[in-house]
């Protein structure tokens, strides 16, 4: 806490005092003794008991309310919604520093135009550590400084005379009481983004010493990424300045103070002051790493006593030189009384200084409301390669082991999944800055793919990746100082030592941080990783090594009780805290707020312990409550997860699975609708009926069962029989995994239809990416399956049907029992995209009674062939008491069979829990590219003039346009973008589109519309067959599923699926022809059904072509792909 006199100085908090019994009474930030009328002073025992009273009466509400009746729902909610209006998403922090810390304690000055610099007074509402106290010295010490700099700065006579004084080249008689009325000190703006803020910050503070007006040097774009911190005037140098080359001043110009020294044009060795006219009207201060010895005696008092007489200072470093200004004994006594804590000095200044402009403040509201506001704790990673080597499995390394040793992130576990999932996780939010962005992916991945010890949910993020430095270029820099602003309001910070991009975000956020050393050998991992920093002041990288007094080299890092040594730069210099203790003052203090903390807790806890009674005798309230606070304890307003959790979603989905299998071993197939805001469509009762009943034969005829034993016996002679006990159908497992789930599906539909046993090909990753489906049994063909072949049956395969029917092997014959006697034991049906006109008689009521006779059928197809089915007169009564609603097949069947594993379902959940819980809304976009560039600008086009024309997310400012007044976030408009594809450019274009452009339209609570996009993989091209890739895209259709509005690519599997699986229908980005986006870009898809792209167009009545979208009514013409059929519900 700051210490001094100045007891008019505003505070940051109200605090009881118990030496005399009051509060400081103090009103809208001013103290009631500075206002006209007196008010009343409270006790501190009225404050306590009125501090417990309002406390106690919101349980005591509740209690009523619940007691009352289902009333009292609405109550908890809109409490609630009242509580949780934070920016931040969190009711635990953000209303506890909204009300009183816009001015910092007294750091900013009041008054300035909000409009012009949304930054200077909105920072506090984003931070949860509200920072270090400035003492009331500082506070008054900045108000004269503001007056300072209005008084000389640019615009004033003062300044005209004094640049008069310049240009004429004479001094002006500099000395104290002087002609010249003001003196100025200009800071080159030099290297990155990092240094200049660090040499501002440094010159700012000798301004403030030496009484001088602080200018800066305009180049680099320090205009567009800083507001202006003074008051009624400028910070900026004026074009025009006499010194026209003054940012090409290096070691070698002449009027460097090192060289005028070393040259005796100044000389310091005289008694008392040097006379003005002895001085010239500037000088240069080199600071910067190459400075010399000479330059570095700007340290020593007897140099001060010279230069503060000079009227003109042109300061040039690429450091922090505040260190050093600690050394200087006639600073020493100002310095105490500035910062008592010693280990705040950039802290007070940057956040003095620093303010970013309303584009730049855009930048980091937005990442901050989309990708970080709802974590429970944020987690800032700043990563800087030093070497050769830009992607380091050496630092990553020394990243995770830093960060889970600290316990700043949880471990994970190597292999396998937790056995039982916690109910509610708790958050974290990793923020990773880094030009490379594989340092994220990795990160990413890592708390993606493994389940963490703890059972936290992390999410990992990173705004840009720029790959190189891009020195004074102003999107890179914007972008830069958005992200060290962002690193600066989380929670816990790991820098790379060295790096002043670090030493900024931790000074700015008054975060100690854990740093990660360089290296000494770059192909070994430092032990320990990380250490904890002594303080959060950054490091001067190029000090003095010199005694002044004695004249002689000397360890400055000895000088100076507070001024030691780096440990990431073991020669520089750091301002560390004083260890000054005041064991009674405190001691009284902590125990005044501890008793405080006892008396309410003491009149709380009744009601809350009758709550939680009242809520066990009378059932749901207590649970609801529960809910209602492990809801809360996220962090977010979003309440929606009061609602879904109270509904007690149906695990068995109406009936269309069956209770009793075990929950350990496939965790999704109970699991899933708690993850599902669409409950989805209800199975008609004689599905449930015909699932049970094929359940049934599945465990009668599968596998390692007798007749199972007895129909592989048959299939081994070759012959078939007339009445055989099981029949089966074998589906091959081929090409992408959203045909094989299709192709599944289809034959599951098949074999329910003709009473067959399902089993599947395990190959092709199909046994390691779902759960068993049936009970008792399972679904997958042995490993000793007779036909060691059949997964490369082909249209050359003798046994494929549409052979058997050209070839007349097999034909059209009532009599059943003769054609028995003449059918084989197995034929291949051949459906894939290659298929005959023979093949295609598969759709054919007389085809079908003779597959009707033949015991084994293997079926190969790439499509959805349920169209077709619908096309069979004889299944078209059964498929209509099965499916009273045509365009819900795959969604009942998808639901049924599809059950993620535990692998799967772990990368399931813990994606959707650490990127999608907590939006209001969540929209997927699932992105095929057919051909042509990967990366194309029409597609993308296609894919924002879509979401933006219908309203699925909101369009955009133009660039560089922040709206005059800046809308709180609102968690109720809250959107996440799911985007899936091969590639990464369209989420990166998209993700940037909506962090660099403010969104047009508000939400409904009037308030900005927050939106955020994540993918969860790119894996570049398509790997058949791949585990880990299959496992990622299954992941990834099912994550889809889980949105509440789906875009997807027409013609496209992946999103048939998803689209499927949730029962939505989607908006369809067709196929354009001439590789321009089409008009319309999307069109609303006409059912949630597939598209089956190779029907036949065949009339079996007939025996010709033939229409088949013109055949049956609710069997019509994809949107997508105009010659495939769709099932669609003419009653919609």
């Amino acid at each position: 806490m700051g210490s001094g006199g100045a007891a008019a100085v505003p505070r940051r908090e109200k605090q009881c005092s118990p030496d005399d019994g009051h509060w400081p009474d103090v009103k809208d930030g001013v103290p009631a003794a500075a206002k006209r009328h007196t008010n009343r002073t409270w006790s501190c025992g009225v404050n306590v008991v009125l501090a417990a009273f309002v406390m106690v009466v919101p349980p005591m509400v509740i209690l009523l309310n619940m007691r009352a009746g289902a009333g009292a729902s609405a109550v908890w909610i809109s409490s609630v919604n009242v509580f949780s209006r934070g920016v931040d998403g969190s009711i635990l922090h953000w209303p506890a520093t909204a009300a009183h810390d816009k001015l910092l304690g007294g750091l900013l000055a009041d008054g300035m135009d909000e409009g012009s610099c949304h930054s200077r007074y909105q920072s506090a509402m984003y931070r949860r550590n509200a920072g270090r106290d400035p003492s009331p010295h500082l506070v008054s010490k900045l108000r004269r400084h503001e007056e300072l700099q209005r008084r000389c700065g640019p615009g004033t006579a003062a300044y005209r005379d004094a640049v008069e004084s310049l240009r004429s080249g004479k001094s002006g008689g500099g000395d104290i009481g002087s002609s010249l009325e003001c003196r100025y000190l200009v800071s080159i703006s030099y290297r990155g983004l990092g240094n200049r803020i660090l040499a501002a910050a440094s010159a700012f503070l000798y301004a403030m010493l030496t009484d001088r007006v602080l200018l800066i040097d305009p180049n680099r774009e320090m205009e567009e990424l800083f507001c202006e911190p003074f008051p009624d005037t400028t910070w900026l140098l004026p074009p025009g300045f006499p010194l026209t080359n003054y940012t090409r001043f290096n070691v070698d110009t002449a009027e460097s103070y090192g060289n005028m020294l070393k040259n005796k044009v100044i000389k310091t060795d005289v008694a008392g002051d040097v006379p003005g006219a002895q001085l010239p009207a500037f000088v240069f201060i080199n600071l910067d790493h190459t400075s010399t010895v000479e330059d570095k005696l700007f340290f020593c008092d007897e140099d001060q006593r010279v230069i503060r007489n000079i009227p003109w200072l042109v300061m040039r470093t690429d450091s922090y030189i505040v260190p050093g200004l600690f050394l200087v004994t006639g600073f020493q006594n100002e310095l105490d009384l500035l910062f008592p804590e010693t280990d705040t000095v950039f802290h007070h200044i940057g956040r003095y200084l620093f303010h970013p402009t309303n584009h730049v403040w855009g930048l980091v509201t937005r990442y901050y409301d989309a990708y970080l506001a709802t974590a429970q704790q944020r987690v800032g990673i700043q990563v800087r390669v030093f070497g050769a080597q830009p992607e380091s499995p050496n630092l990553l390394e020394q990243i995770t082991t830093c960060t889970q040793k600290e316990n700043l992130l949880p471990e994970v576990i190597a292999a396998g999944e937790p056995a039982v999932a916690p109910r509610h996780r708790n958050f974290k939010a990793v923020l990773v800055t880094s030009l490379k962005s594989w340092y994220y992916e990795k990160l990413k991945s890592l708390y993606w793919e493994h389940a963490t010890a703890t059972g936290e949910a992390v999410s990992v993020h990173q705004p840009s990746h720029e790959e190189y430095q891009h020195f004074g270029a102003r999107s890179h820099d914007g972008k830069a100082w958005a992200e060290i602003y962002l690193l600066s309001l989380t929670d816990k910070l790991v820098t790379s030592g060295w790096s002043t991009f670090g030493y900024v975000a931790q000074g700015l956020g008054g975060l100690t941080p854990w740093v990660m050393h360089k290296p000494e050998n770059e192909s070994a991992v430092p032990s320990p990783p990380c250490r904890r920093d002594v303080s959060m002041e950054p490091c001067f990288h190029a000090p003095p090594f010199y005694d002044c007094r004695l004249k002689r080299g000397a360890d400055t890092g000895k000088m100076v009780p507070h001024v030691q040594h780096c440990d990431d730069v073991e020669w520089g210099l750091k301002l560390k805290k004083k260890l000054i203790t005041d064991v009674v003052s405190s001691s009284k203090r902590w125990s005044w707020a501890v008793n405080s903390v006892v008396i309410a807790l003491v009149m709380i806890a009744p009601p809350v312990v009758v709550v939680v009674i009242g809520g066990r005798v009378a059932g749901a309230p207590a649970v609801w409550i529960q809910t209602a606070v492990d809801g809360l304890r996220r962090g977010s307003n979003d309440a929606s997860f009061l609602l879904r959790r109270a509904s007690y979603p149906d695990k068995l989905l109406d009936g269309l699975l069956i209770d009793g299998f075990d929950q350990k071993s496939c965790h999704s197939r109970y699991q899933s609708a708690m993850y599902r805001r669409n409950s989805g469509r209800k199975p008609s009762s004689h599905l449930v009926s015909k699932l049970r009943q094929q359940e049934t034969l599945q465990r009668r005829c599968g596998p390692g069962t007798a007749a199972y034993s007895n129909a592989v016996q048959q299939l081994k002679s070759g012959k078939s029989v007339a009445s055989p006990e099981c029949k089966y159908i074998l589906s091959i497992s081929y090409s992408g995994l959203g045909n094989r789930i299709l192709a599944a599906a289809s034959a599951f539909l098949y074999a329910v239809l003709t009473d067959r046993v399902l089993l599947i090909d395990p190959s092709n990753d199909m046994d390691g990416l779902f759960c068993e489906p049936f009970p008792g049994t399972t679904w997958l063909v042995p490993p000793d399956f007779q036909v060691t072949g059949y997964t490369n049956f082909s249209i050359d395969t003798d046994e494929r049907y549409g052979n058997m029917v050209k070839n007349n092997v097999v034909g059209n014959n009532d009599d059943v029992s003769t054609a028995s006697r003449q059918l084989p034991a197995l034929s291949y049906v051949h459906l894939n995209h290659d298929y005959t006109n023979h093949d295609k008689q598969f759709f054919c009521d007389e085809d079908q009674r003779i597959l009707s006779n033949i015991q084994w059928l293997v079926m190969r197809t790439d499509s959805y062939i349920v169209p077709g089915l619908f096309l069979i007169a004889g299944f078209q009564d059964e498929l209509a008491a099965l499916f009273p609603e045509p365009d819900a097949v795959f969604h009942h069947i998808g639901r049924y069979l599809f059950h993620p594993n535990n692998l799967v379902w772990g990368l399931v959940t813990r994606y959707y829990d650490a990127y999608l819980s907590t939006a209001r809304e969540r929209v997927g976009i699932q992105v095929r590219v057919f051909g042509g560039d990967p990366n194309s600008p029409d597609l993308l086009e296609q894919i924002t003039t879509c979401t933006q024309k219908q309203g699925i997310l909101p369009e955009v400012l133009a660039a560089g346009s922040e709206p005059m007044t800046q809308q709180p976030a609102s968690r109720a408009g809250s959107k996440a973008v799911l985007v899936t594809s091969l590639k990464s450019w369209y989420y990166e274009k998209i993700k940037s589109m909506y962090w660099e452009h403010a969104t047009a339209t508000a939400s409904s609570d009037g308030g900005a519309v927050v939106v955020s996009v994540h993918q969860p993989s790119h894996e570049g091209f398509q790997r058949f067959g791949a585990r880990s890739h299959d496992a990622k895209a299954w992941a990834e259709m099912y994550l889809l599923s889980l949105t509440d509005a789906l875009v997807t690519t027409g013609a496209s599997t992946f999103g048939y699926v998803a689209q499927g699986l949730a029962g939505v229908r989607p908006w369809v980005m067709r196929k354009p022809w001439n590789r321009t986006a089409g008009d319309p870009p999307c069109g609303r898809d006409v059912s949630m059904e597939p598209c089956f792209h190779a029907p036949p167009n065949y009339d079996c009545r007939q025996k010709g072509w033939a229409d088949s979208g013109e055949i049956v009514p609710h069997v019509r013409r994809c949107g997508d792909v105009s010659w495939g059929l769709k099932i669609v519900n003419l009653n919609e």
